[in-house]
């Protein structure tokens, strides 16, 4: 890893910073550097080895020249970068050393840090905390306590100096107390934060000292933390907090508590127009990853490795893995942030002429043509046997156990996630099925011995079939014909066959996932329903039930006409009444 100063801390304060980074692929021939055979692509990471680091991006190292790559990312204090060559994987050394070793390689040529990066000075956080109050150096001879040391150990002590502290104390406060919680605040709500900041000042301690401990209390009180709203009385305050929380993942802004403040908000017009300015901005990301993070799993996406014994390869080593993981994940993320931004029908659930790959993907997925650590919108050829979330890898690796595949598992995450059915828990002290990895017996044989209990059939009879659809897909989303079993101490690929084949509840009979795709997709209505509850949920904090349901139907009923958009369906329950808080 590249520590970014010898100082204590690689990073001075905590804040939004820049990196670039110039790298280029190369050839190492038993001490000869040659070019690059193809281009590589490696990862930057920020954090620590005790805490952990988390994937800032990952870049192509070109092969014919340096390449510069640029990031800007938030950083902390303790934060340091780590540089990671994602496709070179491990095990090139020698016991005699670099002049016997031949491989590919990649080389660093400097890495520039830049910040922390303001838009404005003093920056909006001092305005928020101290308002407008004059900043002056302290000296011993004032006969005021001594501020904390900055973290310029060279710069000046500096103080806050009010004209009346209890005075501006209380205006500081009010403010601060609105933006956090959302909404104008009461004066028996801001007294005890006051008395906070004058049992501090008393001690006694410097004013910033003191009003900070009275932010503190605000942000661990009730009123911060969570989302207050009586059901059933409207309160533009709470719409607004709600609306933001759902599409930014974060507090209004002054528009949305401007308009909240002067009953704007209420009108469905205006509502609407808020709507489409917080899905056209960039925060609206936040959105696409949380909510596909909770309705598709994609945060367990890490939760199980495949097994390496039947996995041993390359690109399954711990540290590239992660390479092809988070490009999963990703996927996921841009397909839906594209059916967004285009308002696509909920039937790209299903099936859908592209996707969004890069290399690694495209290996994984049998495409060739695509080259590159970046993300791209490609078209997918009928013989990949892709389209659709259900056959993205990360939905494939989410369903399975690293071991092996099982139609019980997905079926059931297809059946939840996707088509909006409820499946019951099994009946206490049934027995689960115990994977075969010797290839004795394959998952459908088992499963049919399983289901000769009734109490059971009646169950797998509804959440089966789509997992037997998805048997052409291994633990880690790749097409496949036949089971990998380990016989005789090793692996063996030519294991059994995949039957791909089933019925479904009703009957209704498909040879492979294609036949079960165009089932699925003569009922609109189905995935719609679906979607719009799960966006509800999300929405609001719980599930439509009772009376609310009648209203989904509603919803799906209005976006019929506009081809089930995704961006349709959004606009149709931010006006709803379970957003509103209508009666």
């Amino acid at each position: 890893h590249l520590r970014l100063s010898d100082d204590t801390k690689d990073v001075p304060t905590a804040g939004l910073y820049r990196l670039s980074v110039s790298a280029y692929s190369f050839f190492w021939d038993k001490g000869a550097v040659l070019p690059a055979k193809a281009t590589e692509a490696y990862s930057l990471a920020a954090g620590t080895v005790l805490t952990g680091t988390r994937t800032l991006g990952y870049f192509d190292a070109p092969k014919d020249k340096p390449g510069v790559s640029t990031v800007v990312v938030w950083l902390e204090p303790a934060d340091e970068i780590f540089f990671n060559p994602v496709t070179l994987g491990h095990g090139h050394g020698s016991e005699r050393g670099a002049a016997t070793m031949t491989h590919s390689g990649v080389a660093v040529e400097w890495l520039d840090v830049e910040g922390p990066i303001l838009a404005a000075w003093p920056p909006p956080g001092r305005q928020l905390l101290y308002g407008g109050l004059p900043l002056v150096e302290w000296k011993p001879e004032s006969n005021t306590p001594r501020p904390r040391r900055p973290t310029d150990p060279h710069a000046p002590l500096q103080t806050v100096a009010p004209a009346d502290p209890r005075v501006d104390a209380e205006r500081l406060l009010r403010a601060f107390m609105a933006r956090a919680c959302r909404r104008p605040m009461a004066d028996d709500e801001v007294r005890p934060f006051l008395a906070l900041f004058e049992a501090k000042l008393a001690e006694p301690t410097t004013f910033e000292e003191a009003i900070r401990t009275a932010y503190k209390g605000v942000l661990t009180s009730p009123q911060f933390l969570f989302l207050s709203h009586t059901p059933g009385q409207p309160d533009l305050y709470a719409l607004a907090s709600r609306l933001s929380y759902f599409l930014w993942s974060t507090m209004p802004d002054e528009e949305l508590t401007r308009l909240a403040a002067d009953g704007s908000l209420g009108k469905p017009e205006v509502l609407r127009a808020q709507t489409e300015r917080l899905l056209n901005h960039p925060k609206a990301r936040n959105f696409v990853d949380n909510f596909t993070g909770q309705w598709l799993k994609l945060r367990d996406i890490n939760a199980t490795q495949p097994d390496r014994q039947l996995y041993p390869e390359e690109a399954w080593e711990a540290d590239v893995a992660a390479y092809t993981v988070d490009s999963m994940a990703e996927e996921t993320r841009l397909f839906f942030d594209n059916m967004l931004r285009k308002d696509l029908g909920v039937s790209h659930v299903i099936d859908s002429p592209s996707s969004f790959l890069n290399e690694p993907l495209a290996k994984l997925y049998g495409i060739e043509g695509v080259q590159g650590a970046a993300m791209r919108e490609v078209a997918l050829p009928p013989a990949a046997g892709r389209g659709g979330i259900i056959s993205q890898a990360s939905a494939l690796k989410v369903s399975a156990n690293g071991t092996t595949t099982s139609p019980v598992l997905r079926g059931v995450w297809v059946a939840t996630r996707l088509l909006g059915r409820e499946i019951s828990p099994p009946p206490p002290g049934t027995g689960g099925i115990e994977p075969d990895v010797r290839g004795a017996t394959t998952i459908r044989e088992q499963l049919a011995l399983h289901s000769t209990d009734a109490s059971c059939a009646s169950c797998h009879v509804k959440m089966d079939p789509p997992g037997f659809a998805l048997e052409s897909f291994d633990v880690v989303g790749a097409r496949r014909d036949k089971y990998r079993v380990l016989k005789d101490g090793g692996l063996n690929r030519d294991g059994p066959p995949v039957d791909a084949s089933g019925q479904t509840a009703d009957g209704t009979p498909f040879q492979d996932l294609a036949g079960l795709k165009a089932i699925l997709l003569k009922d609109p209505d189905a995935l719609a329903r679906n979607l719009t509850a799960k966006l509800l949920t999300y929405a609001t904090g719980r599930a439509p039930a009772g009376a609310d349901r009648i209203e989904v139907d509603e919803i799906v009923a209005r976006v019929r006409g506009a081809g089930y958009g995704v961006r349709s369906i959004i606009h149709e329950v931010v006006q709803s009444e379970m957003m509103r808080g209508r009666p």
